[in-house]
């Protein structure tokens, strides 16, 4: 049996119309508030997260084998539990502080099989973010595909303020 490259099967999946897909997608947040998140656990790893904003509900969620990253509607924001023995839904407490303010930015991070994902900054929040990836990443050294990494970054941004106003 032949193997595929890694050319080949970029040729295949066609990356560059996914990515631009995703870049695309990505207009969906800027201007909305965020309302809820939760996070479907399959097997106790993270495999798809809801974005409940004022006027829809989208998923971010593995496309491909989890290289890259695709949103799409969500006609339900689940409800937090138990669904089946393999499957839960989840709210990160880290979240909270997000609840109810306006996303300002949504920006595109990493790349197909290294990180690829999302990152929402929020108004009134400079020095902080929610930060949405694909586990397909080099640092990974799981057997794991199709799901997702999810931070709260807290960035510094200025050592000595006080020092600017001088």
């Amino acid at each position: 049996m032949e193997s595929v490259t890694d050319d080949e099967a970029s040729r295949f999946y066609d990356y560059p119309a996914r990515e631009r897909r995703f870049r695309d997608a990505l207009a969906a947040f800027p201007g909305h508030r965020l309302t809820a998140m939760r996070v479907q656990l399959l097997h106790g790893e993270l495999n798809q997260a809801y974005l409940a904003l004022d006027d829809r509900t989208l998923s971010i969620q593995g496309d491909i084998g989890g290289e890259l990253l695709k949103v799409v509607d969500a006609s339900v924001l689940p409800e937090i539990g138990v669904v089946d023995k393999d499957v839960r839904i989840w709210q990160p407490p880290q979240v909270v502080r997000f609840l109810g303010r306006v996303i300002v930015a949504a920006r595109a991070v990493g790349e197909a099989w290294n990180g690829h994902g999302v990152e929402l900054a929020f108004e009134g929040a400079p020095t902080e973010t929610i930060l949405i990836t694909s586990v397909e990443a080099p640092e990974n050294k799981r057997d794991i595909h199709d799901m997702l990494r999810i931070a709260f970054p807290s960035y510094l941004t200025e050592v000595f303020p006080e020092a600017a106003d001088a």
